[in-house]
């Protein structure tokens, strides 16, 4: 099945949840997120300068938003 991966903080996360509920086949252009075909890979390299909490999730229609 399709997924995304995407990197981000909570607010940010939930954002984009909302834009994934109202354009499902949104592009992902941005370098903290990747959409993966099913049976493909890819990844992301991500620098982290600052310490602090970042949170992941797949945020694809029917796949809830985590509390």
């Amino acid at each position: 099945m399709e997924h995304e991966f995407v990197l981000g903080t909570e607010e940010a996360l939930k954002k984009h949840y909302e834009l994934m509920e109202k354009f499902p086949e949104m592009e992902h252009a941005d370098a903290n997120m990747i959409r993966v075909d099913p049976g493909k890979t890819g990844e992301v390299l991500w620098r982290f300068t600052k310490t602090g909490e970042v949170g992941f999730a797949c945020l694809f229609r029917g796949i809830s938003m985590p509390a």
